[in-house]
């Protein structure tokens, strides 16, 4: 799991300017476009706008901006990545280890049969001087 930051430095704080001037123009985009909600939209330029100015000319002053937003993502952030999770595992993967049993293929070959040798000969020689041949 990724450990937030919660004591960001000024680097990290002049990133977070940066990214927040994107972020929240992306944002209110959004509400402008998609929903109409004009005030909130120029509310959000807005506060865009003055983080990036004050975050790179003072960066610990963003830092309540930088921790309110960490204490609203952490939470959604965990929360997606529980669901995400799950839903690969029982989407994707015990469907195809339902069709893997099915028609019997194992490809970890953990059904050995009692042989002498568990050996796999393989048929095709490979010239060493193709390994250099990649592209």
């Amino acid at each position: 799991m990724i450990e937030p930051v919660w004591f960001p430095t000024d680097k990290q704080l002049r990133q977070f300017a940066v990214v927040s001037l994107f972020g929240f123009a992306m944002i209110g985009a959004l509400a402008h476009c998609n929903f109409g909600w004009h005030n909130a939209s120029y509310a959000l330029w807005a506060i865009g706008a003055m983080t990036f100015a004050v975050g790179l000319a003072l960066p610990r002053a963003v830092f309540p901006v930088y921790g309110v937003l960490m204490l609203i993502a952490l939470p959604i952030g965990l929360v997606i990545s529980a669901v995400l999770m799950r839903v690969l595992f029982y989407v994707v993967m015990t469907p195809l280890g339902l069709l893997f049993r099915l028609f019997r293929r194992d490809p970890l070959r953990l059904n050995k049969p009692a042989l002498d040798s568990y050996w796999i000969a393989r048929d095709k020689k490979v010239d060493p001087a193709s390994y250099y041949r990649q592209a």
